[in-house]
C-alpha cells in the first residue's frame, strides 16, 4: 500500500510510525494549489495499481 499527504498550506507535518507496512509520500506546496491541482500531484507521485482521493474531513 502507498500513501500520499499532500501539505496545501503550512502546517505541521504528519507522525509516521516506522513499523507501518505501507510506502508513505509527503508533497509540501510552496504555495497553495486548487482541488484538482493537488490531486493530479499526487497521482503523478503514485505507483499503486488504484488511486483513492480522500479529504481530512472524510469520516
Amino acid at each position: 500500500m502507498e500513501v500520499i499527504v499532500t501539505l496545501n498550506l503550512p502546517e505541521a507535518a504528519p507522525v509516521i510510525d516506522e513499523d507501518d507496512n505501507f510506502q508513505f509520500t509527503l508533497i509540501v506546496n510552496e504555495s497553495p494549489q486548487g482541488f484538482a491541482e493537488n490531486h493530479n500531484t499526487a497521482f503523478r507521485h503514485a505507483r499503486a495499481p488504484f488511486f483513492c482521493v480522500i479529504n481530512p474531513d472524510a469520516e
